[in-house]
C-alpha cells in the first residue's frame, strides 16, 4: 500500500499566482493573511520543465515543523512512492 501524506494549504480557485490574476487566496496561515500572498499561489501549475510541483507552509509561528521524508523511505530531499493529498 502507498504512503499518503496529507497537506493543508490555502485555498483558490486556479492557483495561477495572484499577480494580476482575479484569484485571491483564502486560509493556509497569518503570513498569507498579512502579504496576501504565499508559496503555495502557484501550485500544480505546469513548469517549464515539465513537472508540476508543490508548496506546503512547514513554519508555525516561530517554529519549523520539517517534513521528515526518512519517514516515508525518503533521502535527502527525495521520497518516491508517496500519494500527496492536498486539503
Amino acid at each position: 500500500m502507498r504512503k499518503l501524506f496529507f497537506c493543508n494549504i490555502g485555498w483558490m480557485n486556479r492557483y495561477e499566482g495572484l499577480k494580476g490574476k482575479p484569484d485571491k487566496i483564502i486560509g493556509g496561515g497569518s503570513y498569507i493573511d498579512e502579504n496576501n500572498t504565499g508559496g503555495e499561489v502557484c501550485n500544480f501549475l505546469i513548469t517549464d520543465d515539465g513537472y508540476v510541483y508543490g508548496h506546503v507552509e512547514t513554519i508555525k509561528k516561530d517554529h519549523d515543523r520539517a517534513i521528515r521524508l526518512e519517514s516515508f523511505g525518503g533521502k535527502g530531499d527525495r521520497a518516491s512512492g508517496i500519494d500527496v493529498v492536498w486539503t
